[in-house]
């Protein structure tokens, strides 16, 4: 079974076709990144995931069930989601921020859970300080942490390094990518498409809500598809870091 599903997906928000036609199927386990140009549909493809935004046609599956007709709680057990949007409504230490990502724990072990992913996520220390004490990148690490703590097999996340320091990118990225490799199927979009070729292991590319390119990352952003759907001259190098996109915008 997949973990998630979309056939002939299309979905109209505002007077405007968000998303259209977009078929795939993405396999329980591994890294996926979803990129493409402001506008594309990345977001509204993980909200159609989880059943937040309704398909004016076709139809979209999470582990083989319609997200909308699931429970709030049924849903949470099978898939996490960090918006983009990082918005905390209340100041709370970190360290209670986390503990309400772990859902059907006792308190003990749900806080033993938070001081865990917090320190995965680099902010161990900080699990007695407000949220609003923190930087916007900071409180990101700690939602990230929220998302960890839920024990949720498939992992969704809207562009997760959007504000972070170079260093915390790479720490987030690593981690996610260790979460794939133990089973999880991590999810998320991504704007670098240079940090999408280090860590993905399969790319969706959508261009004004079709999709564009499916597969491994040099192949799904090869030299057609960065000019025709990026607008970028370019191509991939390998170094000892890593691949490396070098690319230039076309005139």
């Amino acid at each position: 079974m997949t973990a998630l599903a979309f056939e002939d997906l299309i979905v109209d928000l505002g007077g405007r076709r968000a998303l259209d036609g977009v078929s795939a199927a993405i396999a329980r386990g591994g890294f996926t990144a979803i990129c493409g140009p402001n506008g594309a549909g990345k977001t509204t493809l993980l909200r159609a995931a989880l059943g937040l935004v309704r398909p004016t046609s076709g139809q979209a599956r999470l582990d083989g069930a319609d997200p909308s007709s699931l429970a709030p709680q049924a849903r949470a057990s099978r898939a996490a989601y960090l918006p983009q949007e990082r918005r905390v409504v209340w100041g709370v230490p970190a360290l209670s921020v986390v503990a309400l990502g772990a859902l059907n724990v006792s308190p003990s072990e749900a806080e033993a859970r938070a001081r865990t992913a917090l320190d995965q996520v680099g902010l161990a220390t900080f699990a007695d300080r407000g949220v609003f004490e923190m930087s916007g990148g900071e409180r990101a690490r700690v939602l990230l942490a929220r998302l960890i703590v839920s024990g949720a097999p498939t992992l969704l996340l809207d562009e997760p390094v959007a504000g972070l320091d170079p260093d915390a990118q790479l720490l987030v990225l690593d981690h996610l990518r260790a979460r794939a490799e133990a089973g999880a199927t991590v999810v998320t979009t991504l704007h670098d498409l240079s940090l999408a070729g280090r860590y993905a292991e399969r790319v969706l590319v959508l261009q004004r809500g079709r999709l564009a390119s499916d597969g491994p990352p040099f192949e799904a952003l090869d030299p057609r598809v960065l000019a025709e759907v990026f607008g970028l001259d370019g191509g991939w190098s390998q170094t000892p870091f890593g691949p490396v996109l070098s690319a230039r915008r076309l005139r």
